[in-house]
C-alpha cells in the first residue's frame, strides 16, 4: 500500500518541479525578487555545508595519514628493535 502512495508523491513532486522550472524560465522579470531572496537564504547555507564538508574531509585525511604513519612506525620497530 505504501508503494502506491510513494509513486503518487513522486509523480506530484516531479510535476511540481517541471512546472516551477517552466515558470521560472518563462517569467524572468517577475521571478527576480524571489531569486534574490532565495539567494540570500541559500548562499549562507551552502557556504556552511561546504565548510563542514571540507572540515570532515580534512579530518578523515589527517586520520588516514596518522594511521599510515603508525603502521609504518610499528613495522619499523619490529624490523629494527632497540
Amino acid at each position: 500500500m505504501e508503494s502506491k502512495h510513494s509513486k503518487y508523491i513522486l509523480t506530484a513532486l516531479t510535476v511540481l518541479c517541471v512546472l516551477l522550472i517552466g515558470i521560472t524560465s518563462l517569467k524572468d522579470g517577475i521571478m527576480e525578487p524571489l531569486r534574490t531572496g532565495v539567494g540570500y537564504f541559500l548562499i549562507p547555507i551552502q557556504s556552511g555545508v561546504n565548510a563542514v564538508g571540507t572540515g570532515i574531509y580534512n579530518e578523515i585525511s589527517t586520520y588516514g595519514t596518522l594511521k599510515s604513519a603508525l603502521n609504518e612506525n610499528k613495522e619499523l620497530k619490529t624490523r629494527y628493535p632497540s
